[in-house]
């Protein structure tokens, strides 16, 4: 089943964006604490959006963007540190790598992949229960475009 993917973005306080992930119009900030809730785990949720501006919109596309699965992403978004891992949400606090949320994006058969999840702070967490999920490559390409091309 695929999946469909948007960008929302508002003013940040200062400058830029602030960038949050929906998946079929939900917020991947509540996907996330949802899912860590399901399973009692010691800190739950405090994820909030990503941060960009216009000089670093092409590092945000070149990372967003999927690449075939035998080249994963060499590039990262803030916090991003296992290879081939972005980081797809921040803490709620705005400090980048405070309390990432990372998983690795994907291109396979026409379509992208979120997939393997992780929280870099606890890495002994579990999520193979949370996706993966597909989307279709124009479609996505098209989110991406419009987050972007502002």
């Amino acid at each position: 089943m695929t999946h469909t993917v948007r960008f929302a973005a508002t003013p940040a306080e200062h400058t830029g964006w602030d960038v949050l992930p929906y998946l079929d119009d939900v917020p991947l900030t509540e996907l996330v604490a949802d899912y860590e809730q399901a399973r009692d785990f010691d800190v739950v949720g405090g994820y909030g959006p990503l941060w960009f501006d216009a000089g670093s919109r092409e590092v945000f596309r070149r990372t967003l963007l999927p690449r075939p699965a035998d080249r994963p992403a060499r590039r990262w978004l803030p916090g991003g540190s296992r290879r081939g891992h972005v980081s797809l949400l921040e803490c709620e606090c705005e400090v980048p790598g405070c309390w990432p949320f990372h998983a690795r994006i994907d291109q396979i058969d026409g379509l992208v992949r979120w997939h393997s999840f992780a929280q870099p702070h606890r890495p002994d967490r579990d999520y193979s229960g949370l996706g993966p999920f597909e989307f279709e490559l124009p479609a996505y390409r098209r989110a991406v475009d419009v987050l972007l091309d502002r």
